[in-house]
């Protein structure tokens, strides 16, 4: 709209004029044909449309990543680190019901109730929170599965979700750990002016039935059946054999199969076979003491 600028809507308009007004028009910086213009106008949208939607769509992607790691995190407050992979790896549940063979482990602190009568509520749960925390760190370097907090007490499997050949093997080596992560804790402890804590492990080696129960709201992978509650049962024989750790002869033979070191084994002194709350046959165990 200047005096000094040519406009025009196309160059077919400006061929109209003289030869020598085209080429001036051309070479004259304030020629404007609206025709180029919005041709120019037209691809830049279309460029910058392009642009826009690959920033967006990249956006998105790394709001899904950032959703997916806080899923991963969130349950992983939950279960251990195998069964996160297992989760988050597979669309579905984690399967249909099964019975394999697996080690079933226990942890309990002994005395439990005469430890916690003197102390307030949140001491007790600031203890609570320690083992758990300390236990849960020692299984998890043996590839374990934290099936459930139970108290004072854990539950502990070895080949959930899969199974491996040593599983036994991992669960033995678990065992003895968390004496020595508990013996470790109990320096702390002392140094603070807390009264030392007892642990008592034990094993057992043996089919289990897995699957999800519960309802379509909330599901739970469970590991039920005889070998469960027979590793519960052998558990409340460290009291009685003054053991640190208890396993079933099951455990020592699936261990030995599976490449366990011998001297490790050797350091499990056999004991008398063991009657046991809900079975009618004696429980053949062995026991540990820590050095």
């Amino acid at each position: 709209m200047q005096p000094d600028v040519y406009a025009a809507f196309s160059i077919a308009e400006a061929d109209r004029a003289t030869g020598e007004a085209v080429v001036a028009a051309f070479l004259e910086p304030n020629t404007v044909f609206f025709q180029s213009i919005t041709k120019h106008v037209i691809l830049i949208l279309l460029v910058a449309g392009g642009l826009a939607a690959a920033v967006s769509r990249a956006r998105h992607l790394v709001y899904q990543h950032a959703a997916a790691e806080r899923g991963r995190t969130n349950l992983s407050r939950h279960f251990s680190p195998n069964m996160v992979n297992a989760l988050a790896e597979r669309d579905t549940a984690l399967g249909e019901t099964k019975s394999p063979q697996v080690a079933v482990l226990f942890a309990d602190i002994v005395g439990f109730t005469r430890i916690s009568e003197g102390q307030a509520p949140d001491e007790v749960i600031t203890m609570l929170r320690e083992f758990h925390g300390r236990i849960g760190q020692t299984v998890f370097e043996f590839d374990g599965t934290l099936d459930k907090f139970l108290g004072d007490g854990v539950m502990v499997t070895f080949g959930t979700p899969d199974n491996r050949a040593d599983d036994a093997v991992r669960a033995l080596d678990c065992a003895r750990a968390i004496i020595h992560t508990i013996s470790d804790w109990n320096v702390v402890r002392t140094a603070r002016g807390e009264p030392t804590i007892k642990v008592g492990v034990s094993l057992h080696f043996g089919s289990v039935v897995l699957g999800d129960v519960g309802d379509e709201n909330r599901l739970e992978y469970a590991v039920i059946g005889d070998t469960v509650n027979v590793a519960s049962r052998v558990e409340e024989l460290t009291r009685t054999l003054g053991a640190d750790i208890v396993i079933s002869v099951d455990t020592i033979t699936s261990a030995e199969a599976g490449g366990a070191n011998a001297a490790m084994l050797r350091e499990f002194e056999a004991a008398d076979p063991q009657s046991i709350r809900g079975r009618a046959e004696p429980v053949s165990v062995r026991i540990w003491r820590a050095a």
